[in-house]
């Protein structure tokens, strides 16, 4: 038997495995809201140096303004 499930059975001993699994489901979920606003967010400054660069704007300003390195901005 392995060592998380002997962990999770002295938790159901304990009475407190479900708690113990509610905490661990609320946790994923908050990790993977804030995983999907980062992608979100790195998208949306992808965009906007795609828009900045069709203006004209120069690489190193654009990269200045996004924090995107100038590699990924000529690859847009």
């Amino acid at each position: 038997m392995n060592e998380t499930r002997k962990f999770y059975e002295a938790l159901e001993r304990m009475g407190v495995a479900a708690e113990f699994e509610a905490r661990g489901i609320e946790k994923g979920r908050e990790e993977g809201i804030a995983r999907g606003i980062e992608k979100g967010i790195e998208k949306g400054f992808r965009l906007t140096a795609t828009n900045l660069k069709k203006t004209g704007m120069p690489l190193k300003q654009i990269a200045d303004v996004t924090g995107l390195p100038v590699a990924e901005l000529e690859g847009l």
